[in-house]
This record gives structure tokens, C-alpha cells and sequence, in this order.
């Protein structure tokens, strides 16, 4: 699970550091800060502080996910830092400084929080004056959910789940793993269970092999074939994950563990076997608005076996009462 999902990941990583100039100077700022006071005053951080430190700090150079509790975890040593630093200044130019500080930080929250356009770096100029004008920001979005808004429907398989519950679907649901959240929250444990999660489970990595597997079309003579550095692995990894998929194809997988009906992205390499295969029926594709983050749709599948034909007709006959350019075969 840590090598596929990149939050989980090391934010040193070279093809992402560049991402994390502010972690690397918090960094560097804690540790040139506590070797001035060190050599000055001969004095050291309280024990409790430095010890919530090391261990936020170690997690959050393993893994980028924990960045926010490092961020939390720094500030007493910082404030302890700055302490030190300020003991011989005086109450005067104390008080200022902190007016000061207090000041640049809502500056910086503002700046971040107004001007900073959700579909663009923070730090191309454009962005810093024409980001309120921007389809979208973080305050804007933020005013939607203060309105009633509770979640932005266009990121998530909304339209899928409503399908899949209108038309009854049954049997066991081969799921994409970056929206098993979502999926949970909408059909499992009481509609449908989820094929994979991409948290931590008793399973380990089993299901999730499978499902990459799947996804990516791999035929059970593609094994030997798989270049492992480019799918982020070690030869060594890569030859673990072939015995935990058992050297088998995707169809082989969907069949070994009985998947009735894949809700896939279109951008699995699967979608075009999946549509050429005479043993699964695309019932439904639902297309992301352009310029929406992630994937850009979903396509729904049906195995073709007798116990499904009402379940196909049923997704024929949705489909052309609501209009869809997009037909069941």
C-alpha cells in the first residue's frame, strides 16, 4: 500500500521534493534555531517537546500524510526557540515584534486562504492577483460548505452510486481504490462491499495487488513482460506481487474471486477489453465536467450471464429514459 499511494510516501522523494520547500525550511529553522540558543544560553528544549518533535518529525519524513501533525507538533519548540531568543529584548520591542509577527501571519492566511486559486500553483504570479476572479478558490468553495454544500458531488462517483442503487445491482462489486471512501459511505456494508481500500486492512496488500492487476489489463502472459521499475517497483517486489496474483489475468482474477459488476475509471488500459469482451456488458459511463481534478469518469460493467439479463435490460431501459448519448449494447 505505501509504494501506490503517494500520501504515503516520502515527501523527500526527488521527483516530489521540490513540492516541500517549506517542510526543508521548518527543518532548517528548528535546527539552526535550537543550535543558536544551545550556544548561547547553554540551554535546552523541555524533554516532552523534543521528544513529540522527533517522533512527528520521523513519521512525517516516512510519510507525506503526517506533514500537518509535524507542522502542529513544531510549534512549542518554536515558540520555545523565538522565548530564548527575545530573553534580553525589551518589553517594548518585545511587544512589537510579536504585533509584528501576528500581523505577517494573517497576511499569509489570507493571501493563502482568498488568493490562492484551487487549480493553480500558489506561486505563479497570475495567481496572486487574478485568483478571487478564478472559478474557484478555497474561500469560495469554503462559503459553498458554510451555505449547506457538504461535499463537491463532481469529484466523486455520485452519479455511478445513484445508478448502481436505482437499478438494483447485486453480487460482488470489483471498486476503484481511490474512491473507496466514497463507496463505503454510499453502499457498504448494507448494499454492496468493496473489493479494496486504500487504508490499512487485516487483508493486506492481497486485494489490492488484484485489483492493479485488473485494472491494468494485464494478461496472465504479460508477467514476464512487466518492466517493474516503471510500475515503482523493485524486480524483487514485482515478483511478490506476481505470486500474490498468482500469475493470472485480469479475467482470470474477476473470475477466481466471482466479480459480478466493475465500477472502473475510464482511464483503466482494462475499459477497451473490458468493452471488446463478449462476457461483460458497459451498462454505464459517466464523464467528469472538464477541468475537474483527478479522473475523468467512470464506466460501469455487468457480467453476462443469465442471472443478470433483467439487470442489463434494467440499465438499458435507465439509459434511454434519461437521455444518454451512451447505449447498452
Amino acid at each position: 500500500v505505501v509504494k501506490m499511494i503517494d500520501e504515503m510516501q516520502s515527501p523527500f522523494r526527488p521527483d516530489v521534493a521540490r513540492h516541500f520547500l517549506s517542510l526543508f525550511a521548518m527543518i532548517g529553522v528548528i535546527v539552526v534555531g535550537l543550535g543558536v540558543v544551545r550556544l548561547r544560553a547553554r540551554t535546552r528544549p523541555p524533554m516532552a517537546d523534543a521528544i513529540v518533535l522527533l517522533f512527528f518529525g520521523c513519521q512525517a519524513v516516512l510519510h507525506t500524510r503526517h506533514l500537518p501533525l509535524f507542522a502542529i507538533a513544531a510549534a512549542p519548540i518554536m515558540g520555545w526557540i523565538v522565548g530564548q531568543l527575545l530573553q534580553n529584548v525589551g518589553r517594548v520591542y518585545r511587544r512589537r515584534i510579536a504585533v509584528g509577527a501576528m500581523a505577517v501571519t494573517l497576511v499569509v492566511a489570507f493571501n493563502w486562504i482568498a488568493m490562492h486559486g484551487l487549480a493553480g500553483g500558489f506561486w505563479r504570479p497570475a495567481t496572486w492577483t487574478l485568483a478571487l476572479y478564478d472559478r474557484e478558490t478555497y474561500i469560495k468553495r469554503n462559503l459553498r460548505l458554510a451555505g449547506g454544500e457538504t461535499y463537491v458531488e463532481v469529484n466523486f462517483p455520485k452519479a455511478v452510486c445513484d445508478f448502481v442503487e436505482a437499478n438494483k445491482f447485486n453480487g460482488r462489486m470489483l471498486n476503484p481504490v481511490n474512491v473507496a471512501g466514497y463507496l463505503i459511505w454510499r453502499l457498504s456494508p448494507e448494499k454492496h462491499k468493496l473489493f479494496t481500500d486504500n487504508r490499512f486492512d487485516v487483508f493486506g496488500d492481497r486485494f489490492t495487488w488484484d485489483e492493479w492487476a485488473v485494472r491494468g489489463g494485464i494478461e496472465a502472459g504479460d508477467w514476464d513482460r512487466i518492466a517493474w521499475d516503471r510500475a515503482g517497483l523493485s524486480e524483487r517486489d514485482g515478483q511478490k506481487v506476481r505470486r500474490l496474483c498468482d500469475s493470472l489475468g485480469w479475467a482470470e482474477i474477476l473470475d477466481r474471486w466471482q466479480i459480478n459488476f466493475i465500477v472502473a475509471e475510464l482511464s483503466w488500459p482494462v475499459c477497451a477489453k473490458l468493452r471488446a469482451s463478449q462476457q461483460w456488458a458497459p451498462v454505464f459511463r459517466w464523464l467528469k465536467p472538464p477541468g475537474v481534478d483527478r479522473m475523468d469518469g467512470y464506466e460501469v460493467f455487468v457480467r453476462r450471464i443469465e442471472s443478470n439479463s433483467d439487470l442489463i435490460e434494467r440499465c438499458r431501459r435507465a439509459a434511454e429514459a434519461a437521455g444518454e448519448i451512451y447505449r447498452v449494447p
